[in-house]
């Protein structure tokens, strides 16, 4: 579990830091011309993932009793399975090369979230300290 929460902790964070520091590179890499506004939405949802890595990475160096990961883990199992479904309904949408970087995406999303599913449903675990 520890090894889940920091792998999606490193997930997040390098994903909310490349769209809070490089969001015109981003926006140019994918030819999207949203405006100026654009830079300043990727930045807040950069902002966002940065607070998932965090999150995740702060409750992986506590006790591994799931009772206390339950939020966590739901967390990340809401938010990761309805990006994962969201990008798999524009896979279809999309050209040749953005198809490969939202089929990458989707991958990783719907890893974690089935991953934090499976976490959620085990019995918690007896920590008591000798």
């Amino acid at each position: 579990m520890i090894y889940f929460l920091r792998a999606s902790a490193l997930f997040y964070g390098l994903t909310g830091a490349v769209l809070l520091f490089l969001p015109e590179e981003v926006l140019a890499y994918l030819h999207l011309n949203i405006g100026p506004g654009g830079a300043l939405v990727f930045q807040l949802m950069g902002t966002l993932y940065l607070g998932f890595g965090f999150l995740n990475y702060s409750n992986s160096k506590g006790p591994l009793n799931i009772g206390y990961l339950r939020p966590v883990l739901a967390t990340n199992l809401g938010h990761s399975l309805m990006a994962g479904l969201t990008l798999i309904t524009a896979l279809g949408d999309l050209s040749t090369p953005f198809a490969y970087v939202i089929s990458l995406l989707c991958l990783s999303y719907l890893t974690i979230g089935l991953i934090s599913g499976g976490l959620i449903m085990r019995p918690p675990v007896n920590t008591k300290h000798v």
